[in-house]
């Protein structure tokens, strides 16, 4: 079991935050599957999650990668359908202390996450193993009832800013809470002593 897995399983432990994400991911998830619905009477064809590469050779192969919400064709006009929630989930900064790390979340959008850690992400190998698990590359994860396939749908390159704070850009797409979870974990083991969730960018723009 992991680290995560037990502190949330402890009911002596905070768990606020776990479960403002874990919202937060069933939210996306239902309006993503809602979105298809109403979309798709206007398509001649509407896929949902695909895999996409982009040709920048400045971006390292792993982020070059990413799933787009959707993919329409009608006629002979193609193109990409992204799906935002109209509302982020908005709260008061949430602060908890997860067995020696503080962590604080603000409000955020799933699809559109920034992680703020002092974590060491200098080797690359530990986020580009969890990233590659859950965009599913090979797409072995099977769809759901809702049609989706529980997927990350894209990770921005991992930034080192001038405070030393790294941030980490995520759009969690359809993946379950426990893509966060496992992500977390990746950073305990880089060893963050502090981590921020918000979605900064998303909801600036909103």
């Amino acid at each position: 079991m992991s680290w995560l897995k037990k502190l949330m399983g402890s009911e002596a432990e905070p768990q606020a935050i776990y479960q403002v994400l874990a919202e937060a991911a069933e939210s996306y998830a239902n309006a993503l599957a809602n979105a298809r619905g109403k979309l798709e009477p206007g398509y001649d064809t509407l896929v949902s999650e695909v895999l996409i590469g982009m040709a920048s050779e400045e971006i390292p192969t792993p982020y070059r990668r990413m799933r787009l919400d959707f993919f329409g064709r009608k006629g002979d006009a193609v193109g990409s359908i992204i799906s935002n929630l109209d509302n982020p989930r908005q709260f008061r900064a949430i602060r908890e202390n997860w067995q020696g790390i503080e962590v604080e979340a603000r409000p955020l959008v799933w699809n559109g996450i920034d992680f703020r850690t002092d974590a060491d992400l200098s080797n690359p190998t530990p986020l580009i193993k969890w990233y590659t698990k859950w965009l599913d590359p090979e797409d072995a994860r099977p769809v759901d009832e809702r049609g989706l396939q529980g997927v990350v749908h894209s990770v921005v390159m991992p930034d080192k800013g001038e405070d030393g704070q790294w941030i980490v850009p995520v759009d969690f797409g359809s993946a379950p809470i426990e893509a966060f979870s496992e992500l977390m974990e990746v950073f305990r083991q880089c060893g963050a002593r502090r981590i921020r969730v918000e979605s900064f960018e998303m909801v600036r723009r909103m």
